[in-house]
This record gives structure tokens, sequence and C-alpha cells, in this order.
């Protein structure tokens, strides 16, 4: 069983070869609303991990997911799939305290977003994100929605970034002391993990996930608000050139936040 602290550390997906397969490190996210806890899971994997793991990546999936993967002609794009899915069946399973990967199929909605499909009470949601970084999946009840989007700080990247902004997040980005490239990365991040909890993906105009705050209550932290979805926030970190937001309903509290430098850490999954 892993860790079920908030600092993740090494660790393998129940029934499967720590051998023959990459480090994923996985954490216990203990949060707290209306003085009732809730629990979530997260999973990161960077792909610098791996070796010949391909074919044995297939233990891993179910019918579904194989057939997927099997009209994935880019080996980029089989690489991104096979990522996703090992950080979303490492979450869940930890999340649920399950064993076997293949008692969770991870499917695709008429949208695109992932839905679980396994046996057993209290129905479990994912969301995951692929960069070029690695890939990353937070697990966590249906009944308490969360989001997460995971990027690489590309400074190449920044005026298509700049195009998806509001001129009152661009205005934010200028202005924050960590640096346009990563601010507008961090902005970029808080929108995307938005836009996978109201499972519309990018296909909703950019203006809709609007932030309406963004602010660093420590270094290369940022807490976050949005216009249209009071109801949510977001949880902004990086640590090197790795960004990471998670989307959560606004009352919801994450026990020793990443304000307090002791939850999360990104650079973990690269080491």
């Amino acid at each position: 069983m892993c860790s079920s602290d908030l600092q993740p550390r090494p660790c393998h997906p129940p029934s499967m070869d720590p051998g023959s397969w990459p480090d994923v490190n996985v954490a216990a996210l203990s949060l707290r609303r209306d003085g009732v806890p809730w629990d979530a899971s997260i999973a990161l994997v960077h792909p610098h991990d791996f070796g010949g793991w391909e074919e044995r990546a297939l233990q891993l999936l179910g019918r579904s997911e194989a057939k997927t993967l099997a009209a994935l002609t880019s080996p980029r794009r089989r690489q991104s799939f096979l990522l996703g899915r090992i950080a979303a069946k490492a979450a869940i399973l930890h999340h649920r305290r399950s064993s076997d990967p293949l008692a969770i199929e991870i499917r695709s909605g008429i949208f695109g977003q992932p839905v679980v499909a396994c046996a057993g009470p209290d129905p479990t949601g994912v969301s995951i994100t692929h960069s070029s970084a690695g890939a990353a999946a937070v697990a966590f009840r249906e009944e308490h929605p969360m989001g997460i989007d995971f990027e690489t700080v590309d400074p190449a990247q920044l005026d298509v970034i700049r195009s998806a902004l509001t001129p009152a997040e661009r205005h934010m980005a200028t202005e924050d002391p960590s640096g346009e490239p990563v601010a507008a990365t961090a902005l970029w991040t808080a929108k995307e993990a938005l836009s996978k909890v109201l499972r519309c993906g990018l296909t909703a105009p950019f203006e809709v996930l609007a932030l309406e705050s963004f602010n660093p209550p420590a270094p290369a932290f940022w807490e976050g608000t949005f216009v249209n979805f009071a109801q949510y926030r977001s949880l902004t970190w990086v640590e090197e050139e790795a960004v990471m937001s998670l989307v959560l309903p606004k009352k919801s509290q994450l026990i020793d936040a990443p304000g307090d430098r002791k939850s999360t850490r990104l650079n973990s999954s690269h080491t």
C-alpha cells in the first residue's frame, strides 16, 4: 500500500512488477469542507523513467482502453495515453484502497472526459493531465469534483498562452513577480483545470473560464477565483519548470496546503 501522507514518494501501482514499471509518485490529499473530511489521491509520472514498457502496459488496460490504444498510431500519443492511464489508475487504486488495476476501466465520455467504471460504493471520479513533463491524475469522490492540469513552462509558447488569456489575466501575468512566462502558464493551468471540472474541456470560450483573482500568498504558489464559477477556486504551484493546478470547491480546504510548502512537491516526480 502506498504512503497516505501528503509528501509523494516512489510507489508502484499494485499488481505491477516494480522492476518493470516507472516510478509513480502517489500521495493522499486530505480535504475538509464544513467540518466534514473528504479525501482524494494524486499521482504523477514522468516519461524518462520508462524503458521497454509499452507492451507490458497492456496488463493495466481494460477492453475499451486497449481498443483506444490500438487506434493510436503516433508513438507520442500512445505514450501520452499510457502515461495518463498509469497515473489515473495509480491514483484511483490509492484512493479506493484497492489492488487490482484490471478492476478499473477508464472510459471516454461523449466529450472525451474520463469516466471511471468500477464496482463498489462511492462512485469515483478522475481528472487526467498530460504534458511534455509527463502525466498526472487526481482521483476523488464524485460528490466532490476536482480537476487537474500540469504543464512545463516554455517561453516559446508565451504568445499562444497570451492569446488564451483575458486582458485582466494578461495584466496579472505581467505584474507577477515570478515573471510573465511562469505566471501566464500558471493562469493557463488554472483555467484548463476548471474546464476539466466542468467537463467541457477547451470547447468553451476561454473568457468563460476567466479568473477573477490570482494571488500569491506564498512564493511560487497562487490561489485563484473565477469570474463565472464562484463556487470553485484554484490552487497552483510551481517548482523549477513544472506548474500544476488543482481546482476544487471553493469552501473545501486542503490540509497542509501548497502555500505552506508541505504538500505535493512537483519536483518529486522528476527525480
